[in-house]
């Protein structure tokens, strides 16, 4: 038999997000953003790293010719 490569578990989807809303909530206390609009600016930021992520993730075409 042939040795496989170890690759690393990946948190799932709910676990990996629920640690990045943790994350940002932190930093945007620490960085003394106003408390009534936390939720607003986390949700933001979510959604601009699941965008970013899935951008990352695609395959570019190439044309030739």
């Amino acid at each position: 038999g042939g040795v496989q490569a170890h690759r690393p578990r990946l948190p799932c989807p709910e676990t990996a997000r629920a640690n990045l809303r943790r994350l940002v909530k932190r930093s945007l206390r620490r960085h003394g953003y106003p408390p009534d609009q936390q939720d607003a600016a986390t949700h933001l930021v979510i959604e601009q790293a699941e965008l970013l992520a899935r951008d990352a993730t695609e395959v570019p075409v190439i044309r030739r010719g």
